[in-house]
């Protein structure tokens, strides 16, 4: 009798972490921030969001451009320590979510137009690295304008992962305000929504 092959086991394959919608069902009733004080500084993972369309890559992201970095958060955050950067937080109502200490704030709306402005304000440092919620659309975008009038000799990035990459390495946040995990989840909604028209190219209003 011919020997048969034994039939192999089917392994499935390693997909990239894309995040989903959140529902009613994965909404956390409990409070993402107890403390009573208007400032506080805490590391604490946020609830994913919802997928988007966009434009390459497995998050369908905005590409960089050509001398545009991108920089893990926890690279950024030794960076930071050290004073050898810029951090810039493009975002805009999504920002209540929580910020990262030190980060200046340029929302995505007006930074188009303010881009001269700004190379000339960011002309002392020697790296300047961009974010947003995700660092998806907003964030990639704004360095990318940021990049085409910047002098070559200074390093441009994004911060991998956005704001939401850093939360879940459990580094320091500052929360302004409580905000629940319904409201964390609807901020992610809000940056996404926005993200796909920076990618589309509607920027004009896009941004509050």
């Amino acid at each position: 009798m011919a020997n048969v092959p034994l039939a192999r086991p089917v392994v499935a394959a390693t997909t990239s972490w894309v995040p989903v919608p959140q529902t009613e069902e994965r909404v956390q009733t409990s409070m993402v921030q107890t403390a009573t004080t208007t400032k506080t500084v805490e590391s604490a993972p946020r609830p994913a969001a919802a997928a988007c369309a966009g434009l390459v890559g497995p998050n369908l992201e905005v590409p960089l451009q050509k001398g545009v970095e991108k920089l893990s958060a926890a690279e950024v955050c030794e960076l930071l320590k050290q004073g050898k950067c810029l951090l810039v937080d493009v975002r805009g109502d999504d920002r209540a979510s929580g910020h990262i200490e030190g980060a200046v704030h340029e929302p995505t709306l007006t930074f188009l137009n303010r881009v001269p402005e700004l190379v000339v304000k960011f002309s002392e440092e020697k790296l300047v690295i961009f974010h947003c919620q995700y660092s998806w659309h907003r964030g990639p975008q704004c360095a990318n304008w940021y990049r085409e009038q910047a002098p070559s000799s200074q390093r441009v990035a994004i911060l991998e992962g956005g704001f939401r990459g850093w939360e879940r390495e459990r580094l320091p946040v500052v929360y302004e305000q409580p905000m629940d995990a319904d409201g964390q989840a609807k901020a992610d909604v809000y940056a996404l929504a926005v993200g796909r028209q920076v990618a589309d190219g509607q920027t004009e209003g896009a941004d509050p």
